[in-house]
């Protein structure tokens, strides 16, 4: 389906750049996933309350960070080390702002880092996740892009192909001086 000219414009879209593949940045990522899934229903059970709270998250399912982590994973790897995301239009978008609070995601400039979280922060994610849950809108829709550095479609797919028109080695070099 075709879009308005509008919607084509909109500043929607997030950038993500991962690492090199690398089964240790992988296992580690989803190491740090499930500790999160961990402290969340440990959280949960201590304070129903919050869950409650937060019910609008989990209308299609539960929250977890696993298969999150494992999406992004699959773009990562798919799309050659840089993808673009229509934050509105795809679901992957939804934890990615309670993921970047936690470290997944380390904003560099205008675009997104995949990361490997220093620790398990429950206080962001508990923060996050409440944020997430406060961009519901009249129609009951959330909208994660409030809460991220987002760009119009055009500007993401020039920084994707920007970036995948460098050298690999060149572009990883870029990588680790902005996350210095």
């Amino acid at each position: 389906m075709l879009r308005s000219i509008k919607e084509a414009h909109e500043t929607r879209w997030i950038v993500i750049e991962g690492p090199s593949v690398d089964g240790k940045f992988v296992m580690a990522w989803l190491d740090h996933a499930t500790k999160a899934d961990a402290a969340l229903r440990s959280h949960f059970g201590k304070n129903p309350g919050f869950r409650e709270g937060i019910s609008r998250l989990e209308i299609v399912r539960e929250i977890e960070f696993v298969p999150w982590a494992m999406e992004f994973i699959r773009l990562w790897l798919t799309e050659n080390g840089v993808f673009c995301i229509d934050s509105p239009c795809d679901e992957s978008t939804e934890m990615l702002p309670t993921m970047s609070a936690m470290g997944f995601f380390t904003l560099t400039g205008e675009r997104y880092q995949m990361t490997i979280p220093d620790s398990l922060d429950l206080a962001a994610m508990i923060s996050s996740l409440a944020d997430l849950a406060g961009t519901e809108d009249d129609d009951y829709v959330l909208h994660p892009e409030r809460l991220l550095v987002t760009m119009t479609a055009h500007d993401a797919f020039q920084w994707k192909q920007r970036l995948l028109t460098l050298d690999l080695q060149q572009r990883l070099a870029d990588r680790n001086i902005l996350l210095g």
